[in-house]
This record gives structure tokens, sequence and C-alpha cells, in this order.
């Protein structure tokens, strides 16, 4: 499978354990954010869409998760429900499930333990 990255560049989309999919693009994982539609297995990426939200004057949140673990609780104090994504540390966006418990906490649970970082916005 291929994502569309950004105006004219493409990633590859590869099966990752415990994950839905991982997205390989060269460069630093800032500002990747990403939408999949599970009917046609569509997935769409989008460069730099963290940072230029955040340049937009939009809150957002960095969280750096540096011991594996399968739920993260990433209190954020934004005030809002953020979007979420999470690359772990190889640069592989991954997938998992986002509660929000109250408007400045949600807690982020995965299939298999694992470090990374999540950007919320």
């Amino acid at each position: 499978m291929t994502a569309i990255v950004g105006p004219q560049s493409t990633a590859s989309v590869r099966p990752v354990p415990n994950a839905l999919f991982a997205i390989e693009q060269a460069g630093t994982p800032e500002g990747v954010a990403g939408t999949l539609n599970v009917t046609t297995g569509t997935v769409t990426v989008t460069a730099g869409g963290v940072a230029n939200l955040a340049a937009s004057g939009d809150l957002h949140y960095t969280y750096q998760q540096s011991v594996a673990a399968s739920t993260w609780t990433v209190v954020h104090n934004l005030g809002k429900r953020p979007s979420v994504a999470v690359v772990d540390t190889g640069g592989n966006l991954v997938v998992g499930a986002v509660s929000y418990p109250d408007a400045n906490t949600c807690v982020l649970t995965f299939g298999a333990a694992f470090a990374g970082t999540a950007y919320l916005n």
C-alpha cells in the first residue's frame, strides 16, 4: 500500500506487529499526521501537519514516552480533547486506542509496549 505524503511524495505503508500500520518516510517524524479509511483501506498522510498547526497558534503538546509501555497516560493541560499522532523510536506511525478521562488528560492504549513520542493538537 502507498500513502500520499505532502504535495508530491509518497511513503510505503507496511503492517507492524501490534499496530495497524507503519508509515516509512525519509526525514524526521515531527509533524506527521494521518488518516486511515477502514472501508477503502486508503491511508492519507500529511507531512508538516503538526508543525503547521502549531505555527497557526493552536494549542499543542508533545509527550515523550521514554520507557516502553502499552498504556501511556498523557496529562497535557490543553483544556480540550486533542487529536493524537504517535511515532515509535524507529520513526513509525503507530495506531492505538485513545480515551479522554477529562479535558486535560488522554490515555493511549496499544497492543504491545514500546517507547516513542505522542504529538497532540
